[in-house]
């Protein structure tokens, strides 16, 4: 999660300089928020996780932390640990994609609450997303929002259990194998 804010500027001023910056960021509205660095654990789940979607999602496109997913309906940029994109990207701005299918959040009890609410909400007014996903670094547990013709459905997956994403199922064991 980001934590300290640091500069006022557009979106197109923060797509011009963000590469230029010595720390990941992303926008928030006008304001550059510096992302936090990963914990060992964190970033052996956000790789084992990208490692799974790849294997299991051999039609769409995979993507790690550094890719921009650009929120309209927020004024955002984020980068969440790991997106699919099962269609062709749509770049509303200028390296940013805003039609992910699948986006994955690796949360710590610091992130938990934001994940949950605000960034869940922001997730889901893009369209294009059908599952969320919450990899806890804490314990062998996976939260999945699933977008339903009603509203969203959510589940907690723990252990050894398997979930579906469409037609790819994964299990909660596959994730943490080696890490918890």
């Amino acid at each position: 999660m980001a934590t300290q804010p640091l500069d006022q500027c557009t979106l197109e001023q923060y797509l011009e300089i963000e590469d230029t910056l010595d720390y990941r960021s992303e926008f928030h509205d006008g304001v550059i928020l510096p992302v936090e660095s990963a914990t060992p654990t964190h970033a052996l789940l956000e790789a084992a996780v990208i490692g799974i979607l790849k294997g299991k999602f051999s039609n769409c496109a995979v993507y790690g932390p550094s890719l921009n997913l650009y929120i309209a309906s927020a004024n955002k940029v984020v980068h969440p640990d790991a997106t699919v994109l099962c269609e062709p990207a749509n770049y509303p701005k200028r390296d940013c994609i805003d039609n992910p299918t699948v986006v994955v959040e690796v949360i710590s009890p610091s992130t938990k609450d934001y994940n949950h609410g605000t960034k869940r909400e922001n997730y889901f007014s893009l369209s294009s997303l059908q599952h969320y996903l919450l990899v806890s670094q804490t314990e062998k547990t996976v939260g999945h929002y699933q977008r339903s013709g009603s509203g969203l459905i959510y589940v907690e997956h723990r252990s050894d259990a398997i979930f579906s994403l469409g037609k790819v199922e994964i299990s909660v064991g596959e994730i943490y194998a080696g890490i918890l």
